[in-house]
């Protein structure tokens, strides 16, 4: 239940914030995190959290004012973070496709998002957002990577340790 308290929370305030920037080219409309509340407490505290959340929206913003964004629709942007400020993006267009200069203008702006540290063990949150004023009938659940290392699991569910040694080894 308080995972689900804190997903409509932060998706009410992407919400917020997109009726206030009408004009943007990314509009965040969600945020979804792998781990329960209870996993998270221990591994980043809310304002490390909050801040990377927002830096990684805001460098997609960056990224994408002025550029061309296809046909794509949306952006599903997963990332990962480890101990020792590791992290790793895996951003996906939505109901169409992204040219690939602005693939590389998303993935530099992403690498250049300020590393926050995690204890304990890894987190990983997902952030979904409309382009333009394109509307999504659907957004996916998961990044396809994760997708096809869950199906191909003996498991029916993985932790996220359990998925980042698939998709994310070292």
């Amino acid at each position: 239940m308080k995972r689900t308290i804190a997903c409509l929370f932060l998706g009410l305030a992407a919400g917020a914030l997109a009726a206030q920037e009408p004009a943007r080219t990314f509009i965040p409309v969600s945020v979804s995190f792998l781990q329960s509340q209870e996993e998270m407490i221990p591994r980043i505290d809310d304002v490390s959290l909050k801040a990377c959340i927002e830096s990684y929206q805001q460098a997609a913003s960056e990224a994408l004012a002025g550029a061309d964004t296809g046909d794509a629709h949306g952006l599903l942007i997963a990332v990962g973070v480890k101990p020792g400020k590791r992290h790793f993006v895996w951003c996906e267009a939505v109901e169409g496709k992204l040219p690939q200069a602005t693939q590389d203008k998303l993935d530099a702006a992403f690498a250049g998002v300020p590393r926050v540290e995690v204890k304990v063990g890894p987190i990983a949150f997902i952030i979904r957002g409309t382009l333009k004023n394109r509307t999504v009938k659907a957004f996916p659940q998961f990044p396809a990577v994760w997708d096809r290392a869950m199906q191909r699991s003996a498991k029916p569910f993985l932790t996220v340790e359990e998925l980042f040694r698939i998709v994310w080894p070292g």
